[in-house]
């Protein structure tokens, strides 16, 4: 039996110019990487992939410009 798979959940969206930052959010995220697990729950349209895009990039960024 073959399971597909939606393309779009591969990939990073590409991110918002008009988003709302939230550092709250962000912040905890960032205690989420000394643990094992992090859970990101919430209903439909309330802006998780849009989140974790967000933090991914900033992440990335302060990654990239530490190693420089």
């Amino acid at each position: 039996m073959t399971i597909p798979i939606v393309t779009t959940k591969l990939y990073m969206p590409p991110p918002r110019l008009k988003t709302v930052t939230r550092h709250r959010l962000i912040e905890q995220l960032n205690e989420g990487l000394n643990r094992k697990l992090t859970v990101i729950s919430a209903p439909a349209g309330s802006g998780k992939t849009t989140l974790v895009s967000e933090w991914l990039a900033s992440w990335a960024c302060c990654k990239f410009q530490n190693n420089t």
